[in-house]
């Protein structure tokens, strides 16, 4: 079962909230999560910009050369995912 704030239904609520806020912009904590393509399909929709932070962000951490091809692999396949999204600010 998955988590109650991933719901698309929580998903919709809260994107809807923040434009009837007047946000221009959310920012996608690199320590979170990736965001399913529906919070990305609704940002396109209403307009609001997203800054998505890479899970790497904001952490110091030791690089071997297995954890490199790791984030390697991970920021690869996230920006294929999400990269035809008009919402993307950075």
């Amino acid at each position: 079962m998955r988590d109650w704030t991933h719901s698309q239904k929580y998903i919709s609520k809260l994107i809807r909230s923040c434009v009837e806020a007047n946000f221009n912009c959310l920012r996608v904590w690199g320590g979170g999560y990736y965001p399913e393509d529906y919070f990305f399909d609704l940002c396109d929709e209403y307009g609001l910009l997203v800054w998505q932070d890479l899970m790497f962000a904001c952490n110091v951490y030791v690089l071997t050369s297995e954890f490199e091809k790791n984030i390697s692999e991970e920021v690869r396949d996230n920006i294929r995912r999400i990269r035809h999204h008009a919402c993307l600010a950075l």
